[in-house]
């Protein structure tokens, strides 16, 4: 899989909005085969040695992601297989994916993506994907813990 043809609409959405560096919980934006699309604001990061969390604001529903598959690029985690799952209200269940891409940079200093224009800033996570539902997923965002979200 080409993971650089998915950048592309990040890559366009980063010149045409940029993002304010000094932004304090991260975005995912779901497009729908159908055309439909759901945005989540304010959603808190956690980046674990093993897993990546993206949980909403108000704490019932979490994407979890397994970064046991996951290698290092220069300074930045990568993934393009990993195994994703969606807890909502203590159930879980597996998203699968055709095609993914997950960019961490858990460093201080910002980071350019090997082959790409793109440069993520420090404590910072760009994922994109496809499910095998056809729905498009973009999550970016500060990473704002080292520790997995409280359960509610």
């Amino acid at each position: 899989m080409n993971w650089k043809k998915l950048l592309v609409p990040t890559a366009i959405i980063t010149l045409l909005f940029p993002v304010a560096s000094a932004f304090a919980k991260g975005e995912v934006s779901l497009e729908y085969p159908d055309g439909d699309t759901d945005n989540y604001e304010k959603v808190e990061i956690h980046d674990t040695p093993s897993s990546l969390y993206f949980q909403d604001a108000e704490g019932t529903s979490t994407v979890i992601v397994d970064k046991n598959q996951c290698t290092k690029e220069g300074e930045l985690i990568f993934c393009d297989k990993a195994r994703v799952s969606i807890e909502n209200a203590g159930v879980s269940e597996e998203i699968v994916f055709t095609e993914l891409v997950l960019f961490i940079n858990n460093t201080a200093t910002k980071q350019q993506i090997k082959g790409s224009l793109l440069v993520l800033k420090p404590q910072t996570v760009l994922l994109e994907g496809v499910t095998k539902k056809g729905t498009f997923i973009t999550a970016y965002g500060k990473i704002d813990s080292n520790k997995p979200p409280v359960e509610e």
